[in-house]
């Protein structure tokens, strides 16, 4: 790969970056849950989504909020396989593995809590 574009994979060009929040919500975001990802990652996932049309990687907002329930998160786990087995970036991958753990764990909760990705 050309150093030319290397920075895109730099986690320190992301540092200051706008962040996505990525957790489970019930009445209100359950903070103990959030984890937080560069707004720039999760669009890297909306778009491939987009291509792929794959439909919850598609409808990532980074400026609103997506939540799935249980069901909708067994699908969405789907899709993030899907894109976790051909992607070849390091930065994505860590957050498609955030993702997919607090989709997991949506589901086992059995409808306790929804999933959320919450952008700015």
């Amino acid at each position: 790969m050309s150093k030319v574009f290397q920075d895109r994979f730099d986690p320190e060009k992301f540092k200051g970056n706008p962040r996505v929040l990525i957790g489970h919500v019930d009445s209100e975001i359950i903070r103990a849950t959030i984890k937080e990802a560069p707004e720039e990652i999760v669009e890297r996932l909306y778009f491939i989504g987009s291509a792929y049309k794959l439909h919850f990687c598609s409808i990532i907002d980074i400026f609103g909020d997506i939540k799935l329930n249980e069901t909708q998160c067994t699908n969405f786990i789907l899709e993030l396989d899907f894109v976790d087995s051909f992607v070849n970036d390091p930065l994505l991958k860590l957050v498609i593995e955030d993702m997919r753990t607090m989709a997991k764990e949506c589901v086992a909760l059995k409808g306790k809590v929804k999933f959320i990705i919450s952008g700015n």
